[in-house]
């Protein structure tokens, strides 16, 4: 059998196009520390004051500068200062085996799905804490996020389901209500119809409205009752007081107003 050498030449073509071949794969498989001291860089060129190759490592380093990118070629701000270990141009010149197409579509996700799929999530999470089961809700949501299923503190499950609609983000604490002191006791949630509101009190789950803070992870919530769901004329609105917290020190009471829609129904 022929050396390794020259089954990669064969392979390629040309003993060049081998040795280009095996230079890539040992830059891909060798750290980049050891790159560097194996072909002098710091202690070469670069020592002496080389501008090129100093720009080459500091390149290697935090990738392709923005300003001088070439077309064509995708950079990611959000690996910036990060050694990935791949030079993805070289494998695009190598006979294409990385199609790197995918690079250039700059497909991005919007900020409301961002925010909203964090909030539903940490929402969730703070349900479990307090021994609650949880059912996302992600493929029919018409106005529930969530299905709640009531525990005890034992862990009991008590067969009761409530639903819960998550509101995540600033925007939806923009219309505090104050007390005299000027202190916050709560916000307003308010929708510009009654659809929404309509739907949840024909429902029959009882609903929740939970507003949470993504900066704090706290989730406050209310449930939507037609005693808790005020008109504003064209749309509804309910007031979300700051004291209901998804937590332990709230559980029970959060617990007593689940139950409630068992009344509700003759259950």
């Amino acid at each position: 059998m022929p050396p390794a050498r020259d089954r990669v030449a064969d392979a390629c073509g040309s003993p060049a196009e081998g040795r280009n071949l095996q230079r890539s794969m040992w830059r891909d498989a060798t750290p980049r520390t050891q790159r560097i001291t194996r072909s002098g860089g710091l202690g070469g060129r670069a020592a002496r004051g080389s501008t090129a190759s100093a720009r080459r490592l500091q390149r290697e380093r935090t990738g392709p500068d923005p300003a001088v990118q070439s077309p064509g070629v995708a950079v990611w701000p959000a690996a910036k200062g990060l050694d990935m270990g791949v030079d993805l141009n070289r494998y695009r010149r190598r006979d294409r085996l990385l199609d790197c197409r995918c690079l250039n579509a700059h497909v991005r996700a919007s900020k409301q799905e961002q925010t909203g799929t964090a909030g539903a999530n940490e929402v969730a999470a703070n349900f479990e804490r307090i021994g609650w089961g949880v059912a996302r809700n992600s493929e029919h949501d018409l106005g529930a996020d969530l299905f709640l299923m009531v525990r005890d503190h034992r862990l009991v499950d008590l067969g009761v389901v409530v639903g819960a609609q998550v509101k995540a983000g600033p925007s939806f604490f923009r219309e505090p209500k104050r007390d005299h002191d000027g202190a916050v006791v709560g916000w307003w949630f308010r929708e510009p119809d009654r659809d929404h509101f309509d739907w949840w009190l024909a429902h029959r789950l009882r609903h929740f409205i939970v507003l949470h803070d993504l900066g704090t992870r706290t989730s406050y919530w209310a449930p939507i009752t037609k005693e808790t769901v005020e008109s504003t004329g064209v749309g509804a609105k309910v007031f979300v007081p700051a004291a209901n917290v998804v937590d332990a020190g709230c559980a029970d009471a959060l617990f007593a107003d689940a139950l409630r829609s068992c009344l509700i129904w003759g259950v």
